[in-house]
C-alpha cells in the first residue's frame, strides 16, 4: 500500500469525517483558550450551583448536585439524602476560592467551591459541600486530607445524628489508585455530564442554556471523557480500513512528506485513530509527546483484537473488550466502553513521573454506586490474584487497580517540555512496560472467561 491509497481510503470514509466533525466540536472555552482553566471550570460550577444566579434554576441543579454526591458516599459519614432533604438549599451560598486554617497545622489552604446552607431550626449557614475540582493538573500533597481535616472541624447535627458535609473531588477520571483521602467521593466527568445533561433540561434563562451548551462541549471532547459515538466510529474504521491505518501508524514523515498538507488538515482525527502525527504548530496545546508515545507503543505490542484504544491529547486508554463483552452479556445489553469496564489508562507526566495502570473503572449497569464500588473492588482482588500466578513481579496495587507501572521522565518535569523527542528517550522504558502487559494478555483474557462471569453472578442483577 502506498501512502496516498491509504489517504484515500480514509478520505473516502463517511465515518472518518463523521469521527472527525465529534472531534472538531469547539466550544467557546477553546475560543476562549480556557478549556483547561479551572478557576474557570469553578467558577461556571459555582454559578450554577448558586440558588441566587441568574441562571434561573432556582436550587434545583445544586440538590442534584449534592444527591449525586450523598449516592456516591460508601463511608455514611456525611449527608445523605434524608438529611439534604432538610437543609434550606434554596437560601444556600456558594463561595468560590475560600481560604481555611488546617487545624493541627500552620498551613492555610484554598478550597475551590464551598456551599452553605441552614440546618431545620438554625438561621446561620453551615458548610455542607466542599468541591476540589481539577481539569487536568492531580491532586497535590495532602491536600484532599488538608480538607477533610478541616471539614472534620464542620459537623453538622439533625437532632442526635451528627454527619460531617459532602467532601467532592471533581476529577476528569474516577480512579481507586487515584483517590483522594477519605471520606472524599470521586466524581469523575463521565458522571459529571450526566448531572450536566439532566441540569440542561431544566427551565433556566437563555443565557444560562447558551453557557450550559458551551460547557458541556467543552467536556464531550476530552480524551479522558468516554463518547460512545466516538469509540463507535472508530471501531467501525479500524474494521474497515485497518490495512490503511496500520499502513498510516508505521510510516515515517519521509514517506508521509509529500502529502504533509493533508496530513496537517486532518491531524486532530489521524491522532484519535493512532497515527502519530507529532507536535505541529496546529494541534491544540494540550498535545503530550509521551502520550502519543504510549499509544504508539501499545498499539504495536498489545492484540489488537482485544483492545479498544483511544485517547491521544493528554491521556490514552486501552479498553479490554473481552472484560466489556461479558458484562453486556451479563446485563443483556449493549456493549458499553463507558460503564464497568477494564482498561490500561495513562494520563500526562507531571512532575518527571509517568505512570500506566491496569484497572478497573465504571459502573455496573442497574447497580448503585456502592454496589459498584464493591464490584470493582471485588474485580480488583481477584485480578491480582491471576495475574500475581503468571508473573508475581508486576507491581501490584491494591483496590480496583490491578497493577500500576511508574517511568520516570525527568526531563519532562513539565507541561511544555512533553514534546516527541523528549518522549523519544523514554521510549525503551515504554516499551518494556507495553510488553509485560502483552505477556499476561491471555491471563486476562482467560481471566473474563472464568472468574468475570461468577463475579457478575454474585453482584446486584440488572434492572
Amino acid at each position: 500500500m502506498t501512502p496516498r491509497a491509504a489517504l484515500n481510503a480514509l478520505l473516502s470514509s463517511e465515518d472518518f469525517h463523521a469521527l472527525e466533525a465529534r472531534l472538531r466540536r469547539v466550544s467557546a472555552f477553546h475560543i476562549l483558550g480556557i478549556e483547561t482553566r479551572e478557576i474557570s471550570h469553578a467558577a461556571l460550577l459555582a454559578w450554577l450551583l448558586d440558588p441566587h444566579a441568574s441562571h434561573g434554576m432556582g436550587s434545583e441543579p445544586l440538590r442534584r448536585f449534592v444527591l449525586l454526591a450523598a449516592r456516591m458516599d460508601a463511608t455514611g459519614s456525611m449527608l445523605d439524602a434524608v438529611d439534604i432533604d432538610q437543609l434550606d438549599l434554596a437560601d444556600a451560598l456558594t463561595q468560590t476560592e475560600q481560604w481555611i486554617d488546617v487545624p493541627g497545622t500552620d498551613r492555610r489552604r484554598r478550597l475551590d467551591i464551598l456551599v452553605s446552607a441552614a440546618l431545620p431550626g438554625e438561621a446561620d449557614a453551615k458548610p455542607v459541600l466542599v468541591i476540589e475540582y481539577k481539569v487536568d493538573a492531580t491532586e497535590g500533597e495532602d491536600q484532599t486530607a488538608d480538607y477533610a481535616r478541616w471539614a472534620a472541624t464542620q459537623p453538622l447535627r439533625f437532632g442526635e445524628r451528627e454527619v460531617l458535609p459532602l467532601q467532592v473531588y471533581l476529577c476528569p477520571v474516577a480512579s481507586d489508585d487515584r483517590a483522594p483521602a477519605s471520606p472524599f467521593v470521586t466524581i469523575g466527568y463521565d458522571a459529571y455530564l450526566g448531572w450536566a445533561d439532566g441540569v440542561s433540561g431544566l427551565e433556566k434563562t437563555a443565557q444560562a442554556a447558551v453557557l450550559l451548551d458551551e460547557w458541556r462541549a467543552c467536556l464531550q471532547v476530552r480524551n479522558d471523557v468516554v463518547d460512545d459515538e466516538q469509540e463507535a466510529l472508530t471501531a467501525k474504521l479500524e474494521e474497515d480500513h485497518g490495512e490503511a491505518l496500520a499502513f498510516l501508524r508505521g510510516a515515517g514523515r519521509p514517506e508521509l512528506a509529500a502529502y504533509q498538507h493533508v496530513v496537517d488538515q486532518h491531524a486532530e482525527v489521524l491522532t484519535q485513530l493512532g497515527v502519530r502525527i507529532g507536535r505541529r504548530g496546529g494541534l491544540s496545546k494540550g498535545y503530550s509527546g509521551t502520550i502519543a508515545l504510549t499509544r504508539e507503543v501499545l498499539q504495536g505490542s498489545l492484540d489488537e483484537e482485544l483492545w479498544s484504544v483511544s485517547g491521544g491529547g493528554g491521556s490514552v486508554r486501552a479498553v479490554l473488550l473481552p472484560f466489556v463483552r461479558q458484562v453486556a452479556a451479563w446485563a443483556n445489553s449493549k456493549e458499553r466502553l463507558s460503564g464497568l469496564r477494564m482498561q490500561l489508562f495513562a494520563d500526562r507526566p507531571k512532575n518527571g513521573r509517568f505512570h500506566v495502570v491496569l484497572e478497573v473503572v465504571g459502573d455496573l449497569a442497574g447497580a448503585d454506586r456502592e454496589a459498584s464500588l464493591a464490584m470493582r473492588l471485588r474485580c480488583g482482588d481477584a485480578l491480582r490474584a491471576a495475574l500475581e500466578a503468571v508473573d508475581a513481579g508486576l507491581p501490584f496495587r491494591s483496590r480496583a487497580t490491578a497493577f500500576r507501572f511508574d517511568v520516570d521522565v525527568p526531563a519532562i518535569d513539565e507541561v511544555e517540555a512533553d514534546t516527541d523527542e523528549a518522549a523519544a528517550t523514554y521510549r525503551a522504558a515504554l516499551e518494556q512496560v507495553s510488553a509485560r502487559v502483552a505477556r499476561v494478555e491471555a491471563a486476562l483474557v482467560e481471566w473474563c472467561g472464568s472468574a468475570l462471569p461468577k463475579l457478575l453472578e454474585d453482584a446486584q442483577g440488572p434492572t
